[in-house]
């Protein structure tokens, strides 16, 4: 199905917890609201100010929505943000509370009924109905990353604007209480701090580093950082599951390390992979796919270092792969300046690949340009491409013969893009001002 085109660019969408509604915020154009089984635009949510937060409620029947409302400071003394309640049956207005400060994000409270609030602010927790703040949360700093699945845990770290250079603590603070349960060093300059979904773990990023942090205990450990050289030439690609990354460093050969040791599994000998290129892992980490600045691209077995499959041509600065979810097929599209090339040189167009056994190599049709993504289904069977001439194509995985074409006519501006949704079960695809 297609979504009603819009008259700006799409700034971001929301799934209802049961994925039947779809929240698509438009810049200066509002909130649209659609029912996913039909493709039916149900209410648009008109916007006032600057959208900062949005959220819907478990059961999917209300939004709330929180805005930077500019014209406000000319009627009221200093800054002020709005946090407003929609519900999403009647697409009505239910409740507007004016929040003094800058709001820069919203999270969910300790239940449905309560947000939390922080930005330009101390942090705060308000209560929905009434618009009354229940507690602040002082901490150092404005940042509040993200709260627990259950909402009954907060994790906070300071700003880096307030405290650049200076090592600051992530903490994790009662939702209910405001009271701190525990305080880990994350490093300097902290840029971001996450939930592992089950809660059990925090996952801190700084400019440097990243580390992850038992969240019961404080422990920690680190798992990937910046050389201390600041080498140009000093990158890393992370698996899909974080247990492994990419690691390669000026003058030396890539090699693949346990993402928590950091001790070495493998070394890619004789190879030179180019950073800019698109380096893929398979979904289960058994095979990497490399470029290197000659044209080449190899497919590795992450575990051993050994070559499985040498791919002449197929390998440039504007190269696009993705592996299928076992790493038995490998799409690749490359953009070259001799599209004259015939396709069994490799050097040009969309091709697919089979891995296992011996390589075949087959042409994708249905695209008169380079594929932009490429999305397999989980069980490997069917793959969506999406291209710059403006079609989604949804093909058979295993002779790449398309299925279903869907022709996207909205502006042309900004790159194709194609993601699952959260149950698997549809496509969702976005350009310029269309989904």
């Amino acid at each position: 199905m297609v979504l009603s085109e819009f008259d700006g660019e799409i700034a971001r969408v929301a799934w209802s917890p049961d994925v039947g509604k779809l929240a698509c915020v438009v810049y200066k154009g509002g909130v649209h609201v659609f029912d996913t089984s039909n493709g039916k635009r149900e209410h648009l949510l008109e916007l006032v100010g600057t959208l900062n937060g949005l959220l819907w409620n478990n059961d999917g029947s209300k939004i709330v929505t929180v805005e930077f409302e500019a014209n406000l400071e000319q009627k009221l003394d200093g800054e002020f943000s709005a946090v407003k309640i929609w519900d999403t049956r009647s697409g009505k207005q239910l409740a507007d509370h004016k929040v003094p400060g800058y709001v820069m994000s919203a999270t969910r409270g300790p239940n449905e009924q309560q947000v939390i609030l922080s930005g330009m602010l101390t942090p705060r927790l308000l209560d929905l109905e009434t618009g009354v703040s229940i507690r602040e949360f002082p901490y150092l700093g404005s940042v509040l990353a993200a709260s627990s699945t259950d909402g009954a845990r907060l994790l906070t770290y300071a700003a880096i604007g307030t405290v650049r250079g200076r090592t600051t603590p992530v903490q994790i603070v009662d939702a209910n209480d405001g009271k701190q349960q525990l305080a880990f060093i994350a490093g300097t300059d902290i840029v971001d701090a996450r939930w592992s979904p089950d809660g059990q773990f925090v996952l801190s990023a700084t400019l440097a580093t990243l580390r992850i942090h038992d969240s019961r205990s404080s422990l920690s450990c680190l798992i990937d950082a910046d050389n201390t050289d600041d080498s140009p030439d000093t990158y890393r690609r992370r698996s899909p599951s974080g247990t492994m990354v990419l690691f390669k460093q000026d003058g030396d050969s890539p090699t693949i390390r346990d993402a928590r040791t950091r001790q070495a599994i493998c070394v890619l000998k004789d190879h030179v992979p180019n950073e800019s290129g698109l380096f893929n892992w398979s979904d289960n980490g058994a095979l990497i796919y490399t470029p290197d600045f000659n044209r080449e691209g190899r497919v590795w077995n992450a575990r051993t270092g050994e070559v499985l499959h040498r791919l002449q041509g197929t390998a440039n600065t504007n190269s696009h792969a993705k592996m299928s979810p076992d790493g038995s097929h490998l799409i690749i599209s490359r953009v070259s300046s001799n599209m004259a090339d015939p396709p069994d040189k490799l050097v040009a167009g969309n091709i697919l690949m089979a891995l296992d056994g011996k390589l075949q190599v087959r042409p994708l049709v249905g695209h008169s340009s380079a594929i932009t993504e490429a999305v397999w289904s989980p069980d490997g069977k069917q793959v969506a491409t999406t291209a710059f001439d403006r079609q989604v194509v949804i093909r058979d995985a295993l002779s790449g013969a398309p299925l279903i074409t869907v022709e996207h006519t909205g502006n042309s501006f900004g790159t194709p893009q194609a993601a699952r949704t959260p149950d698997s079960r549809q496509l969702v695809t976005s350009l310029g001002n269309q989904i």
